[in-house]
């Protein structure tokens, strides 16, 4: 029998990255005899905000944004949203026809180094249309959901609000209108430090977890990627080729670590995601990385200092000490759980 040494289950918590928002907006286009837009419009209900459900944010473990909001319904009743919610009060109408939308974006509040950055979301909008006479008459409710009757999950839902007071209130839509509901998705990013700890071989390692690439130099792949996709449950994508561990420290948001970097595994086959368990917001991914990778030589101080690690629309960075004398004689196994998940509530 040969012994292969081994970092055994080494255990991280990325800190929760994503946290989610969205706001609705009702736009009326009138038709013409024959039924075209007449290029006559009217914003029947501006921005307001909505409530994603419990149901809805359990989904994401499951299933991707795009699936989860792609379906909007309307509707009359006036009970006030809440997090147990599964439907509308009263349903006038359902639609799941995409007029546009964008399926990516990023807003990045300050820019580095010289103002610091305040604020980091991606966002996605979509437009449903309905077209003339079928939302027609007084609505006071709207919400996006699942379009298979397998799923079904209302994702959020919102009661229209008055533009000036805040207040609930209701629209009329009349019958020679198309009605256009936006919905805009947000997904905002924790700009803290956190602190985290983990054990091998009864030696105690610790360090802070900072998000990592956003606004600087290296930020290209994180300002491209596709946000109707943000699905907590599935994160091995093609940016786990990129995680590394590095020599040096980790810096501010807007850099990745310093010193020296290696890939941790070389390729997708050695990462394992982990199954979503219901009602948990959290998830994780596992790195079996093997003998020969990821080690830093004598000369370039033996060990990891620090990490980048990639999740889905972000990148986590781990200050790690004292440092982790990964090498040829041990392979390693390294589980990160990300969450938990959740809404966004301004500061």
């Amino acid at each position: 029998m040969i012994y292969i040494p081994k970092f055994r289950d080494i255990f991280l918590t990325a800190p929760c990255m994503s946290r989610a928002a969205g706001w609705f907006k009702f736009v009326g286009h009138k038709v013409d005899a024959h039924g075209q837009l007449d290029g006559r419009s009217r914003v029947i209900a501006d921005w307001f905000p909505n409530l994603i459900t419990d149901a809805g944010l359990n989904r994401l473990g499951t299933k991707a944004l795009y699936t989860c909001i792609e379906t909007c319904e309307v509707g009359s009743g006036n009970t006030p949203p809440a997090v147990s919610d599964t439907n509308l009060v009263s349903k006038v109408a359902r639609n799941n026809s995409i007029q546009a939308g964008t399926t990516r974006g990023k807003v990045i509040v300050g820019s580095p180094p010289t103002i610091p950055i305040t604020e980091i979301h991606d966002w996605v909008l979509r437009i449903y249309r309905f077209n003339a006479g079928v939302a027609a008459g007084t609505l006071a409710e709207v919400c996006v959901r699942e379009t298979s009757a397998a799923g079904n999950v209302m994702y959020s839902r919102a009661l229209i609000l008055d533009a000036n007071t805040g207040l609930p209130t209701t629209i009329t839509v009349l019958p020679d209108e198309v009605l256009d509901v936006h919905y805009r998705h947000r997904l905002y990013f924790d700009l803290a430090d956190h602190p985290y700890s983990f054990v091998i071989s009864g030696v105690s390692y610790g360090g802070t977890a900072r998000l990592a690439d956003y606004g600087g130099q290296n930020s290209t792949n994180n300002n491209s990627l596709n946000t109707e996709y943000w699905c907590p449950a599935t994160l091995s994508d093609t940016y786990y080729y990129n995680n590394k561990c590095y020599n040096g420290a980790i810096q501010g948001i807007h850099q990745e670590p310093s010193g020296t970097s290696l890939y941790i595994v070389p390729n997708n086959s050695y990462i394992v995601d982990g199954v979503y368990s219901s009602g948990t917001l959290k998830n994780n991914v596992t790195f079996n990385i093997g003998l020969n990778d990821a080690n830093f030589t004598a000369g370039q101080g033996g060990g990891w200092t620090a990490m980048k690690i990639a999740y889905l629309y972000g990148w986590t960075q781990f200050s790690i000490s004292p440092k982790i004398p990964k090498d040829a004689t041990k392979v390693m196994t390294l589980n990160v759980e990300y969450g938990p998940w959740g809404r966004y509530t301004p500061p």
